[in-house]
């Protein structure tokens, strides 16, 4: 082995070992915190050893600076690089680690991969991210073949789909290893608290077997009643503001600390951790260690920024224990933060959901402040992939004997189904997000061997209706291959018997969905014929079978089998006798397996894990309290003359029973013939509409790569022979505004500035966020970002003639004016605590320090890339400019490296 472990591998992580010895390509999908990471470690190993190079990517820079400190500790040093947007190191080194951006930009120089063997894409579910998963797929389809793959995910659920498509443009094969086991058992509450009222109202809905346990949902909506805080349309109710110092307090009792409570709003965060000024959540030895390593850290900061009111804020609260950390907190307190929250110094943070793409960051306790996010288009609820990413930070290996998520109550959690699907849903399928964008139209145009057509053609979207096409074929074929067989008696009425089993299936289906432990059923399984079960847990989270006390006569022969027949009909019901515990079995049941009842008999959780983990009854008190509720039920459903109730099935299985085909006597063998043609027409029909989305959605990708072609050429950015000219090679140094920035740099509007006018004139490319109506501003260089945004409406109407689907509108208002002085003051050398000020005056609302450092941040990389291109046509004097504009920009506060690399 080309490493040895101090601990005994998990299986998975031996079965993936075992690929990479083979220089096979992998895919690990397992929890947060099962160990993903070894297997990238092991890959890096062999690189090393065979004296090879492996890159390892990340979705975002915070994540690849804390994989440099860990891979730098445990490789050496000489060994590890870090390509970034801020950083440089190395880069020649065995293993770098970069953004998946940064890849992205290599491949189009082939050369810069010479003796690459291994590529880690960490994250890599990041591929359905609306605005940034192109990256991940124009990088996996321009990877050499030679190079080997290490896929890591949490969340993914259509793994096989991805692999095979992968392993078909790789022309390899990509080994799916797929772990459900979670290192730390996880339970799902709801809390239901207020300020005043704390005590039994946290309700676990979900078990660590993944069983929903809805009398506990009941009970949290009651308790929601007598609390007093259901409120009219949504809006919050003040008993639910003040909730956290009695909730945290509860918490610290409990000893559910440390804890992660992600809100989605900047703004709550920081309110949510205010409101525990109250509290004080370390001891003298912990308060000491946190001084020491506060002022070890801030230490490189001037005196001035020491004082900043932020880091001051933060600095008390951390002290005590607590703190929030979000993109609008200074870098370094962010770094010192996440450091503090390691080593266990801060008891509860309060987070946004960046935080959850952390490394090795877990906590005891994951809370969500709230179910709902905006996403950037609206405002909806987590999908089951984004709560189980952050609610997989609940439970430390190795200290914990299992995690807790609690969500706080909120008014969309009335209904069942918001719940269920967060706590027990599966992530949706990841889909392509590709488009074509300019970067890439000219970056494939200059240096690539790749053409555009060829990128589209090995998209996931191409392949995913390939492979639908291959479907509808099969299904088709099979299809022709049943024949019809003819019956004089079935012929009448089978289909109407059919359609009538199946909507009877689909409620019990509906109905199974929701049993909980303790429920009563009927079963008519394959062993048992109309007899009682009572449920205790469900085999696993995504599994459709349940662990269920089965009650039958042992003193005779087993019942008949269950009859074929897509509808049992239930005639008699075996009743045990006052203890059943020497009568009954504990089995696995799928869901069509038995029918639900109405009656529920409760049964703690330790009596329900003793029973599921033994597969024993034992006679208690539990099993003779249920057999009186048994009886009372049968004896109440007999003077009606049926045995026990189907809730709302029970109308349509009478019914049943009165179809002539009942009368034939190969009805089993019609039956199975009818059900299976039905069900490859009902997958025939449903194949061919995914084809026709999909074929869709892939139509309009070639006829937008052809626009945006003509529009560039139209600009001289190609020639008639579709050959990249001078603006073209210039607009493919640019990672935003490719077109824009090429213009200006080409038309000379920026050339007459002073270093520090040019900044604050590309702020208006940089800065996002509102403009207020009023603000202030240097004539000058409002003078010339109109003249930019007047560059950009001759570029939409020209664009106009090919995509009536713009408008100018659109292009004028991206370019916002009012950072402009903020930046000027700052290039200018003013010190950080007034530019803060500034800032406020001049910006609409309150803009957090971090927020201003990471615009300044991004500005700086502007530059750079614009100072790139113009050393590169010959522009050196106005390349010098960018130089100095840079060296303005990146100082002090702007400038402090980040911990990680230090």
């Amino acid at each position: 082995m080309a490493q040895k472990f101090p601990f005994e591998l998990d299986g998975f992580q031996k079965q993936a070992i075992l690929h990479l010895e083979n220089k096979q390509s992998v895919f690990v999908v397992a929890h947060t915190s099962a160990g993903k990471t070894v297997v990238a470690e092991y890959a890096i190993r062999l690189s090393l050893k065979h004296g090879t190079k492996a890159i390892y990517t990340s979705p975002i820079k915070t994540l690849s600076n804390q994989k440099y400190r860990d891979f730098k500790d445990l490789f050496g040093k000489e060994h590890v690089g870090l390509q970034t947007g801020d950083a440089q190191l190395n880069d020649k080194a065995s293993c770098v680690i970069m953004t998946t951006e940064i890849l992205r930009s290599m491949l189009y120089d082939p050369e810069q991969l010479h003796d690459l063997e291994w590529v880690i894409f960490d994250e890599v579910h990041y591929f359905n991210d609306k605005s940034r998963g192109v990256v991940w797929e124009e990088a996996l389809i321009m990877l050499p073949k030679t190079v080997n793959l290490v896929l890591l995910s949490a969340t993914f659920s259509n793994t096989m789909e991805f692999a095979r498509w992968i392993g078909k443009i790789k022309r390899k094969k990509i080994h799916v290893i797929k772990t459900e086991k979670r290192p730390v058992p996880l339970k799902h509450y709801v809390y239901t608290g207020t300020e005043e009222i704390v005590e039994r109202q946290l309700f676990q809905t979900v078990d660590v077997t993944g069983d929903f346990r809805n009398e506990d949902y009941e009970q949290a909506l009651t308790a929601v009643i007598q609390n007093g805080i259901q409120t009219q349309a949504g809006l919050p109710n003040v008993k639910q503001k003040n909730r956290y110092p009695s909730f945290v307090k509860m918490l610290e009792q409990h000893k559910y600390l440390p804890a992660i409570v992600f809100a989605f709003v900047r703004k709550k965060c920081r309110e949510n951790a205010i409101s525990l000024q109250s509290l004080d959540l370390t001891d003298r030895i912990e308060k000491s260690r946190i001084k020491v390593y506060l002022n070890s850290s801030l230490q490189t900061l001037t005196q001035s920024n020491q004082q900043l009111s932020q880091i001051l804020e933060l600095s008390e609260m951390l002290m005590r224990g607590i703190a929030y950390h979000h993109s609008g907190v200074l870098p370094r307190m962010k770094e010192i933060i996440e450091r503090l929250f390691e080593d266990n110094l801060v008891k509860v943070l309060f987070a946004t959901e960046t935080f959850a793409s952390g490394v090795n960051m877990p906590a005891r306790t994951v809370i969500f402040d709230s179910v709902k996010k905006f996403d950037g288009e609206e405002v909806r609820t987590l999908n089951p992939a984004e709560y189980i990413q952050m609610a997989g930070r609940a439970g430390r290996r190795g200290k914990d004997d299992c995690g807790f998520s609690i969500i706080l109550y909120e008014e969309s959690m009335q209904e069942v189904s918001v719940l269920r699907s967060l706590q027990q849903g599966n992530p949706c399928p990841v889909e392509s997000q590709f488009h074509p964008k300019d970067n890439m139209i000219l970056n494939l145009a200059k240096r690539s061997k790749f053409q555009v057509e060829d990128i589209l053609r090995q998209s996931f979207a191409e392949y995913c209706t390939d492979s639908t096409k291959e479907e509808v074929a099969t299904l088709n074929l099979e299809l022709m291959r049943i024949e019809r067989v003819p019956c004089l008696i079935c012929r009448n009425d089978l289909s109407e018997y059919y359609d009538m089993c199946k909507k009877i299936h689909s409620l019990r289906s509906d109905l199974q969905s929701k049993c909980s432990v303790g429920q009563v059923v009927v079963v008519n399984s394959r062993e048992h014929r109309n007899v009682l079960g009572i449920i205790i847990s469900k085999v696993d989270p995504d599994s459709k079978k349940f662990k269920t006390i089965v009650m039958y006569d042992k003193e005779t022969s087993k019942s008949a089998p269950k009859t074929k027949l897509k509808v049992p009909m239930v005639r008699e019901i075996y009743l045990p006798k006052s203890d059943f515990s020497n009568s009954c079995d504990v089995v696995e049941l799928e869901d069509g397996d038995f029918t639900l009842t109405r009656e529920v008999i409760s049964i703690d959780a330790t009596t329900s894990e003793q029973i599921a983990l033994s597969s024993v009854v034992p006679s208690s008190l539990f099993t003779k309290r249920a057999m009186k509720m048994l009886h009372r039920c049968a004896k109440s459903e007999s003077t009606k003359g049926e045995p026990m109730e189907f809730m709302n099935i029970k109308h349509y299985e009478r019914k049943v029973i009165t179809y002539q085909c009942l009368q034939c006597k190969h009805l089993q063998r019609h039956y199975e013939n009818y059900a299976k043609r039905q069900e490859l027409k009902e997958k025939v029909i449903e194949a061919e509409e995914k084809l026709s989305q999909k074929e869709k959605e892939n139509l309009f990708l070639l006829p937008r790569v052809k626009k945006r072609q003509k529009v560039l050429k139209g600009l001289d950015y190609f020639n008639e022979d579709m050959e990249i000219q001078p603006k073209g090679i210039v607009a493919c140094n640019f990672s935003h505004h490719e077109v824009i920035l090429t213009e200006v740099i080409f038309e000379g509007i920026l050339d007459d500035l002073e270093p520090e006018e040019i900044a604050a004139v590309l702020s208006c490319m940089v800065y996002h966020g509102k403009q207020p109506s009023e603000y202030v501003i240097s004539e000058k260089v409002d003078e010339v970002i109109e003249n930019i945004k007047s560059i950009a409406e001759r570029i939409a109407r020209y664009e106009l003639e090919y995509d009536s689907n713009n408008e100018v509108k659109d292009y004028d208002d991206q370019f916002k004016k009012c950072f402009a002085d903020v930046v000027l003051e700052w290039a200018s050398g003013h010190s950080f605590e007034e530019i803060i000020h500034l800032a406020s005056e001049n910006l609409a609302g309150d803009t957090p320090e971090g927020e201003i450092v990471h615009i300044m941040q991004q500005l700086i990389y502007t530059c750079r890339e614009i100072r790139i291109a113009c050393e590169n046509i010959g522009k050196l004097e106005f390349a010098f400019k960018m130089k100095v504009a840079s060296r303005m920009l990146k100082r002090d506060i702007v400038a402090v490296p980040s911990l990680y690399l230090e």
